[in-house]
């Protein structure tokens, strides 16, 4: 299974798609269900209910995605333009910002500049939540260790629903009744996280499946929009 799995993803990411993917909607499906019981690892893997495993296996499976990452470049210099990245500030006020490209090393909003925080373009798994309509809610983020602290970070936000160490909520507008069905995208895309001199956080979440009218729909959500300039 280990072996099937690692030349899947190998080919995947080869082309350029640098996100596991199980073997069928049908097997999508259920370990997404699963995973809401802590069961499953995030790519549609059985485990125990046992986080040092589970760690042990990303950091493992991380590296194949790296190795094959860096055969890809001229894959990922060609399509540098088709990698946008919704950046959400973790403030008082949810404060997002577009027309970015991953990877990031950091950015400046304002005259605050946030810096890569050092943990890699790749620090958990999310999943966009949406309605039974498909509407776009928000965005689940589920850590890797070295970024759990964020869990515990964002509890006092209020638009963030937070659930240490496992995963936080962070939601777009007022509504939250999300349907898991539509929200088990199990992204592995990128989400890198910053931090700005004087500690404030921020993650940059790759949205390559977010479509058109999502982004629509996000413009009119009650967040605060922030215009972000790449730092070199």
């Amino acid at each position: 299974m280990k072996e099937e799995y690692e030349a899947r993803a190998t080919r995947q990411a080869s082309m350029g798609a640098f996100r596991p993917k199980p073997a069928n909607l049908q097997d999508d499906r259920a370990a997404c269900d699963r995973s809401r019981q802590g069961s499953t690892w995030r790519a549609g893997i059985t485990i125990a209910d046992d986080r040092e495993r589970v760690e042990v296996a990303i950091v493992g499976w991380k590296e194949i995605f790296l190795d094959a990452q860096q055969q890809s470049i001229p894959n990922l210099q060609e399509s540098s333009t088709k990698r946008p990245c919704l950046i959400v500030i973790l403030r008082a006020q949810l404060t997002l910002a577009k027309d970015v490209r991953w990877p990031l090393k950091g950015f400046v909003v304002g005259s605050k500049r946030y810096h890569d925080a050092a943990f890699g373009n790749w620090t958990g798994f999310y999943d966009w939540l949406r309605d039974a309509r498909g509407s776009l809610l928000g965005v689940r983020y589920t850590p890797f260790n070295e970024t759990e602290f964020l869990t515990e970070r964002t509890k006092g936000l209020a638009y963030v629903k937070s659930d240490p160490p496992r995963h936080l909520e962070i939601y777009f507008s007022d509504r939250r009744e999300f349907d898991e069905t539509h929200s088990c995208d199990q992204e592995f895309l990128y989400d890198a996280v910053f931090r700005s001199d004087d500690g404030e956080y921020a993650i940059g979440f790759g949205m390559e499946e977010l479509s058109e009218s999502d982004l629509r729909g996000l413009e009119e959500t009650g967040a605060e929009w922030a215009v972000a300039c790449p730092s070199e």
